[in-house]
């Protein structure tokens, strides 16, 4: 399960939600690209129960800060074979 707490990071601290501004949350649908491939970020830190700074996680076991997304294919042009002029301005 995925947690998304509002650090001061400053002092280290969890706050209320309600300090944090809720544009700035981040999404899993972030995405560097809207088509065609491209990377979702987050950050991963090490911190104990009360959301302080800790040493010492196991750097084997940290999860990835990022991965690759895909939203499909970018749209692109669609058009047919060029027909005969039907006529003439002179």
């Amino acid at each position: 399960m995925r947690a998304v707490k509002c650090v001061n990071e400053l002092l280290s601290a969890v706050l209320d939600d309600r300090l944090c501004h809720g544009a700035s949350r981040p999404s899993d649908r972030q995405c560097s690209s809207s088509c065609a491939g491209g990377i979702q970020r987050r950050v991963v830190v090490c911190q104990d129960e009360n959301g302080q700074s800790a040493g010492y996680c196991d750097a084997a076991s940290k999860p990835p800060e990022s991965k690759h997304c895909d939203s499909g294919p970018c749209p692109r042009w669609s058009y047919g074979s060029w027909g005969e002029v039907s006529h003439t301005i002179s």
